[in-house]
């Protein structure tokens, strides 16, 4: 599973794979994908992009591309006190479902001590990751 607008990352395959079968994508990057495999599963806060969803499902079905409920978001964002990134969610619906949970390049700022993205080098930032 990727996130958002997060590439195949040509040169970490040894880290993060080379296969996406699922992405969790936000408003910005709405139904992005690498590969017409990859099923979407798109990050939605509000009805109108329900709506959006639905319209495009009904214009085009040999989509691989879901919603998440805005109501579902609304319950975790007040569960967790904070606005949940798509990234977030990903991982609390990997958590449901995996066995196994590998996170690369997933933390909120640099000050954290890596990039905010694996796939973007930035000077003096390394590449760590974390394994669950």
């Amino acid at each position: 599973m990727r996130s958002a607008s997060c590439l195949y990352a040509k040169g970490f395959e040894k880290h993060v794979g080379a296969k996406t079968t699922h992405r969790i994508a936000n408003s910005r990057n709405y139904g992005f994908r690498d590969y017409d495999s990859e099923a979407v599963v798109q990050h939605m806060r509000n009805e109108a992009s329900l709506s959006k969803l639905f319209r495009k499902r009904r214009r085009h079905p040999e989509l691989n591309l879901y919603g998440i409920h805005p109501a579902l978001h609304a319950w975790v964002d007040r569960s967790f006190s904070f606005l949940v990134t798509s990234g977030l969610f990903g991982i609390l619906m990997a958590m449901h479902r995996c066995q196994q949970i590998d996170l690369y390049g997933f933390q909120v700022h640099a000050r954290h001590g890596v990039q905010y993205h694996y796939y973007n080098p930035k000077v003096g930032l390394g590449f760590k990751a974390v394994q669950l």
